[in-house]
């Protein structure tokens, strides 16, 4: 039996309600009268403690049977005394309900998780990925993942409807241009094949991608009725062969860099060697140097540079202590400074290679100014150099021999002048550097022009005078933006399609080579146009 007061401020959960407020208080206590005693009979009590209640309700109405009664609303009138606070207020850290989501929406998470992940197909019919499904709240039921059957259907039906919207899409375009390329893995040959265009209404650019299995007898279906564009050779490739193969054969037919480039180019072979296949060694190096050493990939050139440049970076003093604690024959002097000025002057051919390399903002435009910027910043390295003085003009010559049809292109100007970011220059204002310019912009350097454009006319002189460098102001020059979509549409290196094809390798694993080649062009297409990567959950 409960004895409380009627204040529910005072007493939490006033089952029981024999006793009235008085309407005073008395300093930190709250006047009451009992209604069992009858009379004026009052009691005073604790605002925070009802044992006074209590002890009167045992020692005068023990006999007395009291029946709970149902909680009310507020009692009383709404005074102060009613209005008097709890000490501490309560917080509700209750959880919001769980967002329930449509079982379409399921079968797209899911689809993004398998495919961008490059999961097996079967994921969806293992036990544990199931029971953790089977606990995301859909409208209606408990989530439930598809059948291994039913899920391959919808991925081909979703395969189906980006390649209706990509051609669709394609329809709209004017200008479009394709790189190939060909890859073999677990013994099956594929042809892959990436469409670029420049979306002509917010000047980005885009890119499409397709495969097809390389038949036996491909060769002879020809199609007399397609005739292609001019074919474009890759810039990177181009630029490595200059790199492996031109200088190459330069530093080993001069007498005086043969023999002290092969010494230096062996003990850098013998520290990577040593630090790639021993972790003991590995550590040593980090120990002294507090980094690891690059080791060359033998497919990319720049990785053969980078590596170079690590070494270069070190003291020499550093290096032949790492040396001979692998007992490793040391470095000399002249090896070392053969070192660092190959690094010196193949550095400009470094940063033209991942400039070519871009996909997202490299167009063919860029192709000739990257060649002219890496002549003359090749060339002015030349007076600091002692051992290599001649590679200098030997890159520049090689560029010059395997880039001729590129210097020579009228097309390959035009495509460089309507680029904002490369158009000629007509004064000096045009030309001043800004605070956020990226190194990319730093590499590009032109002599400045006289004001030859003077007597032009039309929107050739207003785009030629304007100072914005953004691609977003050819929209107030509609004749130069025509032209550069139609130039600038192709990408000077085959680099976004072989990177397709290091995708497909995560993708036909030697687990997954039972994978039919439609499924195969299917999951990789799907992965590489990130066709799940839009998934909202609403």
């Amino acid at each position: 039996t409960k004895h409380i007061c009627s204040s529910s401020a005072v007493f939490p959960s006033p089952e029981y309600r024999v006793h009235r407020k008085a309407p005073r208080l008395q300093f930190s206590n709250i006047v009451v009268n009992c209604i069992l005693c009858g009379g004026s009979k009052t009691l005073s009590t604790s605002k925070t403690s009802n044992s006074n209640l209590m002890k009167n309700l045992q020692k005068q109405h023990a006999s007395t049977n009291l029946v709970e009664k149902e909680p009310e609303g507020n009692v009383g009138d709404s005074s102060s005394i009613d209005a008097i606070p709890a000490k501490q207020r309560k917080l509700d850290f209750g959880q919001p309900a769980a967002q329930s989501i449509t079982q379409p929406q399921l079968h797209r998470l899911i689809a993004r998780y398998v495919v961008e992940d490059m999961k097996p197909i079967s994921t969806v019919e293992s036990h544990a990925f199931r029971q953790l499904i089977s606990h995301i709240p859909v409208r209606g039921r408990a989530g439930k993942a598809p059948c291994r059957k039913t899920f391959s259907s919808f991925l081909d039906q979703e395969y189906a409807n980006m390649e209706s919207e990509l051609k669709n899409t394609l329809d709209m375009v004017e200008y479009i241009s394709t790189t190939a390329d060909i890859w073999t893995v677990h013994n099956k040959s594929f042809l892959g094949v990436t469409a670029h265009w420049i979306n002509a209404q917010s000047m980005k650019r885009e890119t499409f991608v397709s495969i097809g299995d390389v038949l036996q007898n491909g060769a002879d279906d020809a199609d007399d009725a397609i005739s292609l564009p001019p074919h474009q050779r890759c810039a990177s490739h181009t630029m490595n062969l200059i790199s492996c193969t031109d200088v190459e054969k330069w530093l080993l037919s001069e007498a005086a860099t043969k023999t002290i480039y092969r010494s230096a180019t062996t003990k850098c072979a013998g520290l990577w060697n040593k630090a790639s296949r021993s972790t003991v060694a590995a550590e040593i190096v980090e120990d002294i140097i507090a980094k690891k050493l690059l080791v060359p990939c033998t497919t990319r050139w720049n990785s053969f540079y980078y590596a170079l440049e690590r070494i270069s970076k070190i003291p020499l003093v550093e290096l032949n202590t790492i040396s001979s604690t692998l007992q490793l024959k040391c470095f000399n002097e002249r090896e070392h400074q053969c070192i660092r000025e190959y690094c010196a002057v193949m550095k400009p051919l470094t940063v033209a290679l991942d400039i070519l390399q871009g996909e997202d903002h490299c167009f063919y435009g860029t192709l000739l100014p990257t060649l002219e910027s890496l002549m003359t910043k090749t060339l002015a390295i030349k007076n600091g150099l002692q051992i290599l003085v001649g590679l200098p003009d030997t890159v520049v010559q090689a560029v010059k021999t395997r880039f001729a049809h590129v210097l020579g292109s009228e097309d390959a100007l035009l495509a460089a002048v309507t680029l904002p970011k490369f158009k000629l220059r007509t004064s000096a204002t045009n030309t001043t550097q800004h605070p956020g310019s990226s190194k990319e912009d730093e590499f590009f350097s032109f002599e400045e022009n006289e004001d030859i454009y003077a007597t032009a006319e039309g929107e050739v002189a207003e785009y030629l005078k304007s100072g914005a460098t953004g691609l977003d102001s050819l929209n107030h020059f509609p004749m130069m933006k025509k032209l550069s979509l139609k130039l600038n549409a192709a990408t000077p290196s085959s680099a976004p399609v072989e990177r397709l094809f290091s995708l497909g390798n995560l993708i036909l694993t030697p687990k997954r080579n039972k994978l039919s080649d439609h499924k195969f062009e299917k999951l990789l297409l799907l992965r590489y146009n990130c066709w799940f990567g839009g998934t909202k959950v609403e």
